[in-house]
């Protein structure tokens, strides 16, 4: 046991300087056992001690939280940014809508206003001619405005009468028999007028369409209409 002790510590002599010029040996004592060393004489390798496996995950794990909440944050943001787009551009819509509502209601008042006039007309002198004809020609005119109103909204009216049948513009409500071949399923008359905006229909046409059925000569004979 002494020995292993020994072994730790290491003895070495010097000549000490003596003014006399007569030599002299001095023991010097080296103790290498680093655990009897104090903190500030701990091995170099303890002061640059590399990471370990598990600290290095950590670190990856930390960043890597960090950038899902930076992600999570950044799609708040962006959620928030869309539902307020959202609503502005309901509320903008919403806005033009009844403004342009708007517009077309105030025309069609004046619309009214001028049927409004022409009753009122007639109403004065009803046994006066005059004022029948005066009260006619101011429906008429109301008439004209109201499709002049339409059509610049796009909204036309389909032209019905006399043409061929399309239950595509109209709907057949009755059917008048014809021995005349070239008005076999053609429209005779209107009772409700059909209009369109573009290709939509808005409202289908109502009338009755003519129809040509074979008949039969003074032999039995189917005729072909």
């Amino acid at each position: 046991m002494s020995s292993e002790k020994t072994s730790d510590i290491e003895k070495s002599e010097t000549p000490s300087a003596d003014p006399n010029g007569e030599g002299d040996s001095q023991i010097v004592v080296r103790d290498r056992r680093f655990w009897a060393r104090k903190d500030t004489e701990a091995p170099e390798k303890s002061k640059s001690r590399l990471p370990s496996v598990f600290e290095k995950m950590q670190d990856k794990i930390e960043k890597s939280e960090s950038e899902i909440r930076e992600i999570r944050e950044r799609a708040r943001e962006f959620k928030t940014e869309t539902e307020a787009i959202r609503n502005r551009l309901e509320r903008d819509g919403q806005r033009k809508l009844e403004t342009t509502k708007g517009q077309f209601l105030r025309e069609f008042l004046d619309i009214f206003d001028n049927l409004q006039r022409s009753i009122s007309a007639g109403q004065q002198n009803p046994k006066d001619e005059a004022g029948f004809l005066s009260l006619l020609e101011g429906i008429e005119m109301v008439v004209q405005m109201f499709h002049e109103r339409l059509k610049r909204e796009g909204i036309e009216k389909i032209e019905l009468s006399n043409q061929i049948f399309d239950p595509q513009w109209a709907e057949a409500i009755d059917v008048e028999e014809t021995t005349d071949p070239t008005m076999d399923n053609r429209i005779t008359a209107v009772f409700q007028e059909a209009y369109r905006m573009g290709d939509q229909v808005l409202r289908p046409g109502r009338v009755k369409v003519a129809r040509c059925f074979k008949q039969q000569n003074s032999n039995n004979e189917d005729i072909s209409c």
